[in-house]
């Protein structure tokens, strides 16, 4: 009896240190001890630690809680506060209350407050690393699964995950990437240049779009290049290039066969803006573009060269067409045939000739040479001869008619 007395007292002195750290007060129970308290281990790391599964929440069915982690079933706030409802006002959503609401503090003035994602102990080997934030839809149907989630991967395939890239993830295709050196791409997640566009053969790579209203100089789509303010001539304001990659690999470069190029024409600075467009195309096997046409900015149109001296249009080489209408601002030559119109003698003609070696009002061979040929001008003048020689012969006519009157006569009198 008295073996199994001195039995139980090392029992009961246990006990009692035991729940002597409980307190028990109505429906609660607290403990003060200033430790921490461990579930699942004896080194617990803080005030609670759990080495294992905690799930908050009733769970049934397929939604049990998961082997790992904290799983909540319900609505969960983490801070200070319970979760509210969110303003009306909210894009997308309406008036609701949040399953899950972080909060980090309620004082009022400037803040600063970072929630991380992190990884630690990465190392130098060069392996795929991914940190992800998936967002998902309903699981219940198999049909379309794929295209149920969407979401953000941070993401390195370089030791130490090193220049990682973000992008944003629908259909568990990367869609949009942003390099560690702030490049952009959509399509593709190797961007070249500040923002790359990667479309399919049968997609629209990128369209404009705008609800203003047409006309006035305001509305419809708008595409705008613009560089720092130029400070001298030819200084390039933009340029959109039409070409292919030059490898296949990232990181890609290209080559553009044509583009168009606006320019400065003047120095921007002192507050005006001339400027002019370039149009450069590649010969069939050449390498290299060259400018083919340009647009002045004054509005007039050079094909083969840059000068287009003072013209609208300068053609350097041939050109044709089907109609071609020149609108003189001279008057036709119908003024030969009214009354009062001086016909120059065929003498004083002869005189000219002999002087100038080129008929009046016809320009010389070197104005033509060196200004080359106005052709409504040049027509005009042509006409303004013909009609003239019209008018030679048919005082010419009355002459030979009058010889031939008097031979007739003479013949008569024989």
């Amino acid at each position: 009896m008295k073996s199994a007395f001195f039995l139980i007292i090392p029992f009961l002195c246990a006990f009692q240190c035991a729940t002597a750290q409980w307190t028990i007060s109505g429906a609660n129970i607290y403990n003060s001890n200033t430790g921490g308290v461990g579930i699942g281990t004896t080194t617990p790391l803080s005030l609670l630690d759990v080495k294992g599964a905690l799930a908050v929440g009733t769970f049934a069915g397929s939604a049990a809680a998961p082997a790992n982690g904290l799983s909540v079933s319900g609505k969960a706030s983490f801070g200070i506060s319970a979760p509210s409802p969110i303003s009306a006002g909210v894009p997308m959503f309406s008036s609701v209350t949040p399953n899950v609401e972080v909060f980090t503090g309620s004082a009022p003035g400037t803040y600063e407050e970072l929630m991380t994602i992190r990884h630690a102990g990465v190392d130098v080997t060069a392996v795929n690393r991914r940190l992800g934030l998936l967002l998902k839809m309903s699981s219940e149907s198999s049909v379309g699964e794929s295209g149920k989630n969407g979401g953000m991967v941070l993401e390195s395939s370089i030791g130490y995950a090193n220049v990682p890239s973000l992008s944003l993830v629908t259909s568990s295709t990367d869609r949009l990437t942003i390099t560690y050196d702030g490049k952009i791409g959509m399509g593709t997640t190797a961007p070249v240049t500040a923002l790359d566009v990667l479309a399919t053969a049968t997609s629209v790579g990128v369209r404009s779009i705008s609800s203003g209203t047409l006309g006035g100089g305001s509305g419809g789509g708008l595409l705008a290049i613009t560089n720092t303010e130029p400070n001298a001539t030819d200084q390039r304001l933009g340029f959109l290039g039409f070409g292919a990659p030059n490898n296949s690999v990232a990181p890609l470069t290209y080559k553009y066969a044509a583009s168009i190029s606006g320019f400065a024409s003047e120095d921007w600075t002192g507050g005006t803006n001339g400027s002019y467009l370039s149009f450069s195309t590649t010969t069939n096997g050449g390498t290299a573009s060259s400018e083919r046409m340009r647009i002045d900015n004054a509005g007039n149109i050079s094909i083969g060269t840059t000068d287009p001296k003072g013209y609208k249009l300068a053609v350097n080489g041939s050109a044709i067409a089907t109609a071609l209408w020149v609108k003189l601002n001279a008057n036709w030559p119908d003024y030969v045939f009214k009354t009062g119109y001086r016909l120059p003698a065929l003498t004083e003609i002869k005189t000219y000739i002999d002087a100038n070696h080129h008929l009046p009002d016809v320009p010389t061979e070197q104005d033509v040479k060196q200004n080359g040929l106005n052709l409504g001008e040049m027509n005009r003048v042509l006409l303004q001869k013909v009609e003239e020689l019209t008018l030679y012969m048919i005082e010419q006519d009355k002459k030979l008619q009058q010889q031939q009157k008097e031979i007739d006569e003479l013949k008569r009198k024989q």
